[in-house]
């Protein structure tokens, strides 16, 4: 889990694309066999921390089926 502050919303919901590119980069340095693959799950906003960790979960777990149906959109 990473908790981000003072980011504007645009800036937050370009990290997921960051880090994408951090990890493709690291495969494809290092590790080329198995790759390292992962999911995100994003929330915004200024509510209860716990709302927001059940929201990035939620979120998630919809990219993780998105990815094994091969409908997910843009990283991860």
């Amino acid at each position: 889990m990473v908790i981000v502050r003072r980011k504007t919303e645009m800036e937050f919901y370009a990290l997921p694309d960051e880090i994408q590119k951090a990890v493709t980069e690291e495969n494809r340095i290092r590790f080329r066999e198995p790759a390292v693959s992962y999911a995100v799950g994003t929330a915004f906003g200024s509510g209860s921390i716990y709302a927001l960790v059940k929201e990035a979960d939620s979120d998630m777990y919809r990219r993780k089926r998105e990815m094994k149906n091969g409908t997910a959109e843009g990283c991860c």
